[in-house]
């Protein structure tokens, strides 16, 4: 595990804040998970894993003091590997100290609160229910289940009766955090299922050279101390009726780009070897996003579009590439409450475009050499399942999630099967799978992350304690 000064920090204040929360109102909770993952299938990287175990912990706190005006909340958690070789990891969604009032939405009277730390808002409904990576950076240990992390910076919030606004400002940059990989005799390697390496031959006009990578990494100060801005105005309650919200922002993305030196890389030498340098870089971006929706006790949806351009990273004109694509995301999605012979049963359903707007594709960019360090790659997805917590009166312990997603652009599929068991309050157990297809030749500037990881189908189960 890499452990940056940032980590140290928020472990420091964390100890710090709940010394002072002791003596006032204070909730803690501390859960322990063990989960099992086995792969159906070999991967197409012979460094990845078949299987995977581990413990999971999980800590959540919530102080407050002098008379609830100052409070600390935070969320930590950790993958601890059962098995040798594993990924060890920490992460943790949310750590932060707020300042004055708790907000309460269709109040009369203004309410002020000022939160110094990580959390999690709400930015974007579409980019928080399709993990598109877009507002706030993620943990993507998971690829496909990607775990939601706040900003961090200073965050001032106000609302009255039913307008709300957010400001946001940061000097302090923290990227999604991945699977683990090395560079080994020139080649990517990683344990992680979910993690794709470059190629490692490639195919030129006077035969086939092996590629032999190197890895420059950027000094972590390079990194986290670049600033961040954003503001959002929402009106309407968050908890019911109808709502509107904009949002805009100029960050860092949540992906570092990778930039690939020197050009003459992609050409045989001598030795029938390319020695390409691999270079992640942070790169700029700014977003608006306009939602409007519903919010029901049975019905809820909304209607989502957001413009993604981003800086020119000012690479040297000789490198290439992974390509910046301003785009706009379109979105709409819902859910309805329903009754069916007794069962309970919620009905959900999403869409998602992706349009890219002008040419964005450096010139030479070499698809030989693109990697799998992206967000979530589509272009067309649809979504429906049900999730229900089975019959209230005979299953009244267990709660299930069946869900289907289908990727226009490469007829991709993706079923994902779910059902838990709680027969107390302090024990859960959990049973899983996903199932992951697609078309065998399918355009490669088309491919979605469903088609790229199809060789992923899986069985997952565990269980969870809470102390």
């Amino acid at each position: 595990m890499r452990v940056t000064k940032s980590l140290i920090l928020s472990w420091i204040l964390s100890a710090t804040i709940t010394g002072y929360g002791a003596a006032a109102m204070s909730e803690q909770t501390l859960s322990l998970g063990v989960f099992q993952s086995q792969y159906v299938t070999d991967s197409s990287a012979s460094s990845n894993a078949n299987q995977t175990s581990s413990f999971i912990p999980n800590f959540k706190m919530s102080e407050s003091v002098f008379k609830d005006k100052v409070r600390a909340e935070g969320d930590m958690s950790a993958i601890v590997p059962m098995q040798q070789g594993g990924e060890f990891h920490v992460w943790f969604p949310s750590l932060n100290l707020q300042f004055g009032d708790r907000l309460r939405s269709s109040t009369t009277k203004r309410q002020t609160q000022v939160t110094f730390g990580r959390a999690i808002k709400s930015w974007s409904r579409l980019d928080t229910e399709w993990g598109l990576g877009l507002w706030q950076p993620q943990f993507r240990f998971d690829y496909i289940r990607p775990k939601q992390m706040g900003l961090t910076g200073l965050f001032y919030e106000t609302e009255k009766e039913l307008l709300k606004f957010t400001a946001f400002a940061s000097g302090l940059y923290l990227p999604d955090q991945q699977g683990e990989f090395d560079v080994t005799d020139g080649k990517f390697v990683s344990k992680n299922r979910w993690f794709r390496p470059p190629v490692t031959q490639l195919e030129i006009e006077k035969g086939t050279s092996d590629i032999y990578y190197e890895l420059d990494k950027p000094s972590v100060s390079s990194v986290i101390w670049n600033p961040s801005y954003g503001i959002a105005l929402r009106a309407g309650e968050e908890e019911s009726g109808p709502w509107i919200q904009f949002a805009m922002a100029d960050k860092p993305a949540n992906q570092l780009h990778i930039g690939i030196e020197p050009e003459d890389a992609l050409k045989l030498s001598d030795d029938k070897k390319v020695h390409p340098i691999i270079h992640p870089q942070l790169v700029r971006h700014r977003l608006l996003t306009a939602e409007a929706g519903y919010q029901g006790s049975t019905t809820n949806f909304y209607a989502s579009v957001t413009g993604e351009s981003f800086e020119d990273p000012k690479l040297p004109e000789m490198w290439k590439e992974t390509p910046l694509e301003d785009s706009i995301y379109y979105g709409i999605g819902g859910s309805q409450l329903t009754e069916v012979l007794g069962f309970k049963t919620v009905i959900y359903s999403g869409l998602v475009f992706k349009d890219v707007v002008g040419d964005n594709e450096p010139a030479g960019m070499g698809e030989e050499l693109s990697t799998s360090i992206q967000k979530v790659a589509f272009e067309r997805l649809f979504n429906v399942g049900i999730r229900y917590p089975m019959h209230p009166k005979v299953f009244t312990k267990w709660a299930t999630d069946l869900k289907y997603t289908y990727s226009m652009s490469d007829r991709a599929e993706w079923l994902m099967a779910q059902v838990s068991y709680a027969p107390k309050k302090d024990w859960s157990f959990y049973l899983g799978a996903d199932v992951l297809g697609a078309p065998d030749k399918v355009e490669s500037d088309k491919l979605s992350f469903i088609s790229k990881y199809r060789d992923n189908d899986r069985i997952e189960g565990g269980f969870t304690h809470v102390f």
